[in-house]
């Protein structure tokens, strides 16, 4: 596969996929620390690697708090979806830390991504608030 290939794929698919996942993680567990560190650290390998195992070790914490959870299961329409996402959380990061992160850059577009919420999230907080 070309560079120009991988890159596209990273932008387009990869990097968006994984971001959509962590986002619920770190808006639901308030870990935006994590991702400030991905962000600084950037450029060291290593350092990223410790962020993103933070990340999942907080996704298995998330996805067990919501299977547990009766209330939010009836209160979020897109609860499926979430649960099933968390679920495939290390096949999605196997793909980013293989594929995209020997790019420079991309990093920073996961992290940018995964710190923005969007509708799905703000109804699981909310639901999350009202329980």
């Amino acid at each position: 596969m070309s560079e120009n290939k991988e890159m596209q794929d990273c932008i387009n698919d990869i990097i968006p996929k994984a971001a959509s996942i962590a986002r619920i993680v770190i808006h639901t567990q308030q870990a935006y620390d994590i991702l400030d560190e991905m962000v600084r650290f950037a450029d060291d390998r290593n350092k990223v690697m410790d962020s993103f195992y933070k990340l999942s070790r907080l996704v298995t914490k998330t996805l067990n708090d919501f299977s547990s959870d009766e209330e939010i299961k009836s209160k979020v329409k897109d609860y499926e979806d979430i649960i099933k996402n968390l679920q495939y959380w290390s096949k999605d990061l196997e793909r980013i830390l293989i594929n995209c992160f020997n790019q420079s850059g991309m990093v920073k577009i996961f992290a940018s991504l995964a710190i923005s919420p969007d509708l799905k999230t703000f109804e699981l907080i909310n639901a999350i608030r009202r329980s």
